[in-house]
């Protein structure tokens, strides 16, 4: 397995920074093309995957969809969500989690894939 950051560029400081602030991801097959969040809804895009899953932070799966690309609305019971993707043949990438907002449901940016290796 290996795991992915989304950097500026290859300086300590850059790989400080995604490490520090989640924008990265781990997997051992599956790449995150996207993780997008826009208001309320996150859309997700993994090359290599089957399917794609929502986890809240209970461990509970939220959406369970047989595609490669995904999106999700968050509802008032998530604190956060985050993402698996799997290619059905026992090799998943995990997403960092994203942040729900309760006050108005909006997600936080999801800076965790588009990552250079």
């Amino acid at each position: 397995g290996w795991t992915v950051l989304k950097l500026t560029d290859l300086s300590e400081a850059s790989i400080r920074n995604a490490i520090e602030s989640g924008a990265m991801y781990a997997s051992n097959g599956p790449d995150f093309e996207s993780i997008e969040t826009s208001g309320d809804r996150i859309r997700v895009v993994a090359r290599n995957a089957r399917f794609v899953r929502f986890l809240d932070d209970t461990g509970a799966m939220v959406l369970d969809v047989q595609a490669p690309s995904a999106e999700f609305r968050p509802t008032s019971t998530e604190r956060w969500v985050r993402i698996e993707a799997s290619d059905g043949s026992g090799h998943t990438a995990w997403s960092e989690p994203l942040w729900v907002f309760p006050a108005d449901r909006k997600v936080a940016s999801a800076d965790s894939a588009g990552a250079q290796g």
